[in-house]
């Protein structure tokens, strides 16, 4: 199940150092619309093993994760070949998995 919003505003920075805190400033906001938080994203393992009922024998969550979606208003920096503000945070980016 996942949270829905109607407006809020997020603060995102990248990391440069992984583990380090990027200490995102007032200058790093999005105002976003349609925010949408899903906790618990993943998928089910079957057991698959045999018992002497013949019932199901349950699931085990696996690759858990969570995800975040939401709508921003475009807005050029005003400066050709300049990105705009909060462009970097932005860009798609996958976590490295330990």
């Amino acid at each position: 199940m996942s949270r829905l919003w109607r407006l809020k505003v997020l603060l995102a920075k990248l990391e440069t150092t992984y583990g380090t805190d990027a200490a995102p400033t007032g200058g790093d906001a999005i105002l976003a619309t349609d925010v949408r938080l899903s906790p618990m994203q993943g998928q089910d393992l079957d057991r698959n093993l045999d018992t002497p009922h013949g019932g199901p024998t349950g699931t085990i969550p696996v690759d858990l994760h969570r995800t975040i979606s939401f709508k921003v208003e475009l807005a050029g920096s005003g400066t050709a070949g300049t990105a705009p503000a909060g462009a970097a945070s932005c860009a798609p980016v996958a976590a490295p998995r330990p």
